[in-house]
């Protein structure tokens, strides 16, 4: 039997005289432990506590299901990310950042919070377009070759020789 999906968030790094909270979204099908052992090996000047979510279907919670929608999914995350703060002290920014997939998710979580009057201080987006903006309107796969480098060239300035 598997268990239901409940939002919970990994403390990754916690150093005494933390300044912020960072709550970090990872890429789709990544997990906590490689945020782990970056903030083991490279993280000792980190002032921020270091969060994350324990994804469904992923690492300890791989036979907890999700069928739901990357809006539903942040809904969720963002309750209870909002329920963990309401214990913390309110002066203690938080910023969302968000790795590729996780981009989306961040950025959702941040409309979800925001309507609810807790806005991050900031977001934080990596390897991925802005949220909001589609970077280009056709599958440009699908193109033909002259018509994949006219495209090209619009886009992002050409290909050098």
């Amino acid at each position: 039997m598997s268990k239901q999906f409940e939002p919970e968030f990994r403390l990754i790094h916690d150093p005494p005289h933390a300044r912020a909270d960072a709550y970090w979204m990872t890429h789709a099908g990544g997990g906590t432990n490689t945020l782990v052992y970056r903030m083991r090996t490279r993280g000792a000047g980190v002032p921020a506590r270091v969060l994350c979510p324990w994804m469904p279907q992923r690492e300890s919670r791989f036979c907890v299901p999700f069928s739901g929608t990357l809006e539903q999914l942040a809904a969720r995350f963002s309750e209870q990310l909002q329920a963990e703060r309401s214990q913390q002290d309110p002066q203690v920014p938080f910023v969302l950042i968000g790795h590729s997939f996780g981009g989306l998710l961040a950025y959702r979580m941040a409309c979800h919070l925001a309507d609810r009057g807790m806005p991050p201080h900031r977001l934080v987006v990596l390897s991925s377009a802005a949220p909001g903006v589609r970077s280009h309107d056709q599958q440009l796969h699908h193109l033909e070759n002259e018509k994949l480098l006219r495209r090209v060239d619009q886009l992002f300035g050409g290909v050098p020789a």
